[in-house]
């Protein structure tokens, strides 16, 4: 099983110019995680979890909907956002 992940130093807070702090990918699916400002100062984190694919004629689409095929992937990658989490907001406690 191939994983990859992508890393941004700090999170940008100007909305127009938002990336999400990390980026995962296995098989067909990514995810983006998400730093938040919270009420409070307090921060949270969202993960947006998609799976890529082509239509016939070559178009890329992606979807919310998993496979059976894409629950291994799914779990990998979720286990890796969680893990970064943890990091991401015992680093700012």
């Amino acid at each position: 099983m191939q994983f990859t992940t992508q890393a941004w130093p700090q999170p940008i807070r100007d909305p127009a110019k938002r990336q999400p702090a990390h980026r995962f990918s296995a098989g067909d699916l990514r995810a983006a995680l998400w730093v938040n400002d919270g009420t409070y100062g307090h921060v949270f984190t969202t993960v947006v979890l998609e799976r890529r694919f082509r239509l016939p004629d070559g178009t890329w689409k992606s979807t919310r909907r998993l496979r059976g095929q894409d629950l291994e992937h799914a779990i990998t990658i979720l286990q890796r956002a969680l893990a970064t989490t943890r990091d991401l907001i015992e680093g700012t406690e």
